[in-house]
């Protein structure tokens, strides 16, 4: 068995344990992008999902559902409503969300 360093193991780890969603939102190029340097990645696109259309708590909703993390570009209305999405399932998973804003 050879020795392998901490990089390749983050990135097995990731592709074993972390689903990702694609908010519909994401440009498709962003997800075939990180698909093609990463192979094995688990990443859905919004279209495989048929996100279009449904508002952000449903999106939430269908992503926690899946166990995947939402990745998206919305900074105008997913805070507000990531926010409300914790408060109604607190009591129920809270530890299992988290949200990274840039």
């Amino acid at each position: 068995m050879r020795d392998i360093g901490l990089k390749e193991l983050a990135s097995r780890l990731i592709q074993l344990f972390i689903h990702f969603q694609a908010d519909a939102d994401l440009r498709q190029a962003i997800v075939t992008g990180t698909i093609r340097r990463q192979p094995k990645l688990n990443f859905q696109s919004a279209n495989e999902a048929r996100l279009e259309g449904i508002k952000d708590l449903g999106v939430l909703a269908i992503a926690a559902r899946d166990n995947r993390v939402l990745v998206t570009y919305d900074r105008k209305t997913m805070p507000i409503e990531f926010g409300q999405f914790i408060e109604i399932l607190s009591p129920l998973a809270s530890s299992r969300f988290f949200a990274c804003f840039r």
